[in-house]
């Protein structure tokens, strides 16, 4: 007897079912890949942040250490140039001076303190603080180079209630760097200091004879542009490290275009300040009290400066040294929202801007503009930290 076995009949994948699997997987795989760049800049933040308050702490240590050198020109018998000098007439005791001068002639105006615009005008007649800009950088090349030295901090001397020329304090980009470049050490960050007085003067009494007041100093540090390329340096036959590039005014540790945003690539022009006005501030949508967190910029104010200023995780700081984050953008919607027409010069701050800047401050009201100038500085770029110390010439 025979017996014939059946053969077994096994289903394959068609050809639309693998088509299926491979889209199937493909989305998967792409939404997979976008969550690896959103982790890789989050790292990089926190790092930042840590590595920041470190940065921060050196620029301390170096502006409140400098002391300089001994000038034998100055007559009688010498003095010191530097931030930290006994006489006063150089560095922290000189700027000062030279900010208590500007506080007086606009103490109407400023009310006894500088607006950052004031501070940061290089064409200020009112007082010569010039602290970065194109005056300060040429003031600092005639101590190094000649020309201009891009980046650099410049301090004033002042002797006998009068500006002295040629004898201030420069201090390069170069210096500024974080980690300090060395052997197979490349810089990560670049910081700047901005001064400012530490309070208000008395606007009813004018100090005549030079005087050192204290200073309120706000640091920031920024990450060094990522698009920098390494220049060949023909005398080495290598290609230049990027300290030594630095320091060579090569390329620049940050780099800014025509309208001062960043060009990531440390070419252009050293990037400065912005400080948009503040017309406004609200209470969040639907809120009766609380914090007035909500920031309206002024319509006149400059379109880039307001842009750098609408970043996420910006830092804002006002001439009192408050320091506010940026921490969203208003998206509320409705009728009732009175800043609804202006969502696009709005920004979210945390903490909320204090009750001696408003007008109004009971709890009915959800708004209320802002007293006397309001301006925020900010730098280009979003900060890795930003601190403040308070120096005593």
């Amino acid at each position: 007897m025979s017996i014939r076995l059946r053969p077994s009949r096994r289903h394959a994948f068609t050809l639309v079912e693998v088509l299926l699997g491979i889209i199937i997987l493909a989305i998967g795989l792409l939404g997979l890949a976008s969550v690896f760049p959103l982790v890789v800049r989050q790292q990089r933040a926190a790092q930042d942040g840590v590595v920041g308050v470190t940065a921060a702490g050196a620029a301390e240590s170096f502006l409140t250490q400098h002391r300089g050198y001994l000038d034998t020109s100055i007559a009688p018998s010498g003095d010191m140039i530097g931030l930290n000098t006994p006489s006063g007439k150089s560095g922290w005791g000189a700027l000062s001076w030279a900010l208590y001068k500007t506080a007086w002639a606009k103490r109407n105006e400023d009310f006894g303190l500088i607006r950052w615009s004031r501070l940061l005008d290089e064409d200020n007649p009112d007082g010569q603080t010039a602290i970065y800009g194109t005056k300060a950088e040429t003031a600092a090349g005639g101590q190094f180079t000649t020309g201009r030295l891009r980046g650099a901090m410049y301090f004033p001397r002042y002797d006998n209630n009068a500006l002295v020329p040629g004898k201030g304090v420069a201090i390069r980009a170069s210096e500024r760097l974080f980690p300090t470049p060395g052997p197979n050490v490349n810089p990560l960050f670049v910081w700047d200091a901005v001064p400012m007085l530490a309070t208000a003067i008395d606007t009813n009494q004018e100090i005549t004879t030079q005087t050192a007041l204290p200073l309120r100093v706000t640091v920031f540090v920024r990450r060094i542009d990522q698009g920098i390329r390494l220049p060949y340096d023909p005398q080495t036959k290598t290609t230049m490290t990027l300290g030594d590039a630095i320091a060579k005014g090569v390329v620049l540790p940050l780099g800014s275009d025509a309208d001062g945003m960043p060009s990531q690539n440390g070419l252009g022009e050293y990037p400065g300040f912005f400080y948009p006005s503040v017309q406004t501030a609200y209470r969040r949508f639907g809120s009766q009290s609380g914090a007035f967190n909500v920031i309206r910029f002024k319509e006149g104010a400059n379109s880039v400066a307001v842009a750098a200023a609408r970043q996420v995780g910006q830092q804002l700081v006002d001439n009192e040294g408050n320091v506010y984050t940026v921490v969203a953008l208003p998206d509320e919607t409705g009728s009732d929202i009175p800043y609804q027409n202006d969502l696009d010069r709005c920004v979210v701050i945390e903490p909320g801007i204090p009750t001696g800047y408003l007008l109004a401050t009971t709890s009915k009201n959800r708004q209320s503009d802002v007293r006397h100038e309001l301006q925020l500085l900010c730098t280009p770029q979003v900060p890795a930290h930003v601190s403040t110390f308070v120096v005593r010439p």
